[in-house]
């Protein structure tokens, strides 16, 4: 301030104000504590200072990660400064927490079926956690409701992270036993000579996949003493082609038939049923099914005692005396026949003796078929009936005589037949059979050695060992199926006469 009069005298004064910022600024936003699980987002706040003396003030940002037991501390701290280094700061505490479970990322099945040598691991489960990265497993395995066979296993694993939080998947495994057990060995079919000791059946073992301990079972059967005489194709000498049955007066590609197999069974009352099955030599894929009953035999002497006049047929002179010891048959007219097969499917032929006189018998003997000195039986038959042939559109209505002609394979030794079971625990089992045959000393198997090795046979469908009449009767329910047909031992799809040619080379055979 200044004063002057007037005479210009002055005087002036002066007074200093300081004006001094002692005011801290002022946070505006922040927000207050709070808890949060560990998959949320941490909110965004928005915090901003007012001064009392500054404007546009700067607000910094800090945050700081504090762990725990179980989770985290999120604190976060603003502050901000005025020109006059007036500051303040304030913060927020977020508490994190994990109250989520882990979770299964790959599931796998509750129940599973293995076989019980199945050992192999399973697939185990994976699991991810919301907080943790790294999570504590546990696995434990349980055996339950074991037979010693079959039995269950309880496989479970847990997964735990850090607050507790776990997860548990189980799984269910029945390992079940499907497999039968296997021999380790066995015995094979056996030809020994009639009359030869029985021999003793070994002490087989057999293994499982499952259980260790198998129950072997072990059977004997014996066969029917007099069982009869397996018929075989006789070699002859004095025809050719060689043959079985003739029938006299048809077309000369249906005149002879070569024997199969056949078997020639006395009856408890003293009568034969002849039975077998014959290929024609032209066209094997078609023949005749034998079934002839005969009446109980004579002897010589009953024989010529017989009311009418009869001799014995020896048309090479083949017999010498021989026919003293025969036993001459009469057929059973109203219960003998021939059945077609194959391309001859519909063909019937019934059988009569012959000659009608009776002068002949059938003859059963050495030398007694007639077409060579060996064991066997043979003789005339008459027939009438029809003869069809598929493959020749052949359809004829035929009668005329015919002959038989067959070396016979005999012995009174019954058959054995040893048996075996092997069972696990689970009731799978498997069997084997060994049959025992004693063939006869009077029979001479002509044109087969002994010193054959045993070959692998396609045409055993039923599982014996061997190819016999069994498997020819089960190829002729098949015969003529054309398509995806079980039984088609050449490969083209088809039952035919090309399966029945190589079923007829592997007949007789004793197979690996």
């Amino acid at each position: 301030w200044s004063a002057e009069d007037d005479c210009g005298n002055a005087v002036s004064h002066t007074q200093a104000i300081l004006l001094i910022d002692t005011t801290a600024p002022e946070l505006i936003g922040v927000p207050a504590d709070t808890s949060l699980d560990c998959d949320e987002d941490v909110p965004d706040a928005i915090v901003y200072a007012t001064d009392n003396c500054d404007e546009g003030l700067v607000v910094s940002l800090y945050a700081e990660t504090i762990p725990q037991d179980c989770g985290y501390l999120l604190v976060r701290t603003w502050s901000t400064e005025d020109n006059c280094g007036n500051s303040v700061s304030e913060s927020q505490t977020i508490t994190v927490v994990d109250t989520f479970d882990p979770e299964v990322i790959n599931p796998i099945d509750e129940e599973i079926t293995r076989a019980c040598d199945d050992d192999s691991p399973t697939d185990a489960p994976t699991f991810e956690d919301a907080c943790d990265e790294e999570l504590t497993f546990t696995e434990t395995s349980e055996i339950l409701n074991n037979n010693g066979c079959e039995y269950d296993v309880l496989n479970t694993w847990t997964a735990e992270d850090a607050c507790g939080n776990s997860a548990t998947v189980s799984q269910l495994i029945h390992y079940v036993d499907e497999v039968a057990p296997e021999f380790s060995d066995y015995p094979e079919d056996m030809v020994l000579d009639c009359g030869a000791e029985n021999p003793v059946a070994p002490q087989l073992t057999a293994y499982d996949n499952c259980d260790d301990d198998i129950e072997i079972n072990f059977e004997e059967t014996i066969g029917e003493e007099g069982m009869g005489c397996q018929l075989l194709q006789p070699n002859s000498p004095y025809y050719d082609p060689l043959w079985a049955i003739w029938l006299q007066n048809l077309p000369e590609e249906y005149q002879f038939y070569e024997l199969i197999s056949g078997t020639w069974t006395e009856l408890d009352n003293g009568s034969i049923h002849m039975q077998g099955i014959t290929a024609s030599i032209a066209n094997p894929n078609g023949g005749w099914i034998i079934d002839v009953m005969m009446q109980p035999g004579m002897d010589w002497d009953t024989w010529q005692d017989q009311p009418w006049p009869n001799w014995y047929k020896d048309d090479f002179g083949t017999a010498g005396d021989n026919y003293l010891d025969w036993i001459y048959y009469l057929f059973n007219d109203d219960a003998s026949s021939l059945i077609g097969w194959g391309d001859f499917e519909g063909s019937h032929l019934d059988l009569v003796h012959a000659p009608s006189s009776l002068f002949y018998g059938y003859q059963l003997g050495i030398g007694a078929n007639n077409v060579n000195s060996e064991y066997g039986s043979g003789g005339w038959f008459g027939y009438e009936g029809v003869l069809m042939d598929s493959s020749a559109s052949y359809n004829e209505n035929v009668e005329a005589l015919g002959d038989f002609a067959f070396n016979h394979n005999c012995c009174d030794t019954p058959p054995i037949t040893w048996t075996w079971t092997a069972e696990d625990c689970v009731g799978n089992s498997v069997s084997h059979s060994t049959t025992i045959t004693f063939i006869g000393s009077n029979s001479i198997i002509s044109g087969i050695t002994t010193d054959t090795p045993p070959l692998t046979c396609e045409a055993d469908f039923n599982g014996d060992g061997a190819v016999r009449t069994g498997d020819i009767i089960i190829f002729l329910t098949a015969f003529g199926c054309i398509d995806n047909c079980a039984i088609d031992l050449d490969g083209d799809g088809q039952t035919n006469s090309e399966d029945m040619l190589k079923l007829l080379t592997e007949f007789g055979n004793e197979c690996e």
